[in-house]
């Protein structure tokens, strides 16, 4: 096998026997010069037909978290039966990071369904509190209850991916429209082919599968944070209230307040990154 770019210390980009390209992991392989021969044994996992977007994304991801996200995936298939496919471990591990990000910036963000998810979905449930679990045991990360909901949520999600062409294609119109009006609010231009523009959009697509499912979160238990929000990035708030709108008269819905305070949280994420670049 061929390591032909270095992605960080643990990943690389190579060519298998075949010529086929990969992502391959393992401790070290990211230092030396390339292109370069890797020896198999070093190698912990390969990852095939990795969306070109996750790429940087991987360069930054906390390779404590990686393993205990790939740790979490095996109990997860174990204690459901259910294939998971292996690229997942890298949105995960996303998923998780950015739970441990607003842990660290006091953001605790209530999970209106968590009653429902922790009784209807016992065994996704059970995956997201054994993830809770060995973060602490791991990394004496500490994070509240209701996360164990989202990283439940994260799975479920996996298994109920988009598949209609249609709703694919009117999805699709109404991102680039929501990315327009970023945008132009915010005075900058975004890189459709980053991977914080595919975070977001993922984010998004959610949003609408909740809408279309009638499941939009209706609680209004988070009115300090989103007044916080709201007074400390004006511009962010102006607009989430800009997306919102369009969102309610494409959708046909009623945003409430926890689903514009977490709009609020994933455009200010979205705009915070470099690659998004100011006009």
């Amino acid at each position: 096998m061929q390591a032909i770019k270095k992605i960080n210390n643990n990943f690389a980009l190579c060519l298998d026997s075949n010529g086929a390209e990969m992502i391959a992991y393992g401790r070290g392989i990211g230092f030396g010069q390339f292109p370069c021969e890797v020896d198999l044994e070093k190698l912990d996992a390969t990852y095939y037909h990795v969306d070109p977007q996750l790429v940087s994304m991987i360069a930054e991801m906390d390779d404590r978290v990686f393993r205990i996200s790939q740790e979490v995936i095996r109990y997860a298939q174990r204690i459901s039966g259910k294939s998971i496919p292996s690229n997942f471990a890298f949105s995960l591990t996303d998923h998780i990071q950015f739970a441990i990000e607003r842990q660290r910036e006091n953001i605790q963000v209530k999970m209106p369904f968590a009653y429902e998810i922790e009784n209807l979905y016992e065994t996704e449930f059970q995956i997201g509190s054994y993830a809770l679990r060995r973060l602490k045991e791991e990394l004496k990360v500490y994070l509240p209850k209701e996360e164990a909901t989202g990283i439940a949520l994260h799975f479920i999600n996996n298994y109920q991916q988009y598949t209609a062409e249609t709703a694919t294609t009117e999805f699709e119109t109404l991102l680039e429209q929501v990315l327009q009006i970023v945008e132009e609010r915010q005075g900058l231009k975004i890189n459709r082919s980053s991977y914080d523009c595919y975070r977001f959009s993922m984010h998004l697509r959610y949003f609408t599968k909740r809408a279309g499912e009638g499941a939009l979160y209706t609680g209004d238990g988070e009115d300090d944070l989103y007044e916080h929000i709201k007074a400390d990035y004006p511009d962010i708030y102006e607009t989430m209230t800009a997306v919102q709108k369009r969102l309610e008269k494409m959708l046909s819905i009623q945003c409430s307040t926890e689903e514009q305070l977490y709009l609020m949280i994933h455009i200010n994420r979205l705009c915070a990154k470099e690659d998004c670049h100011r006009s």
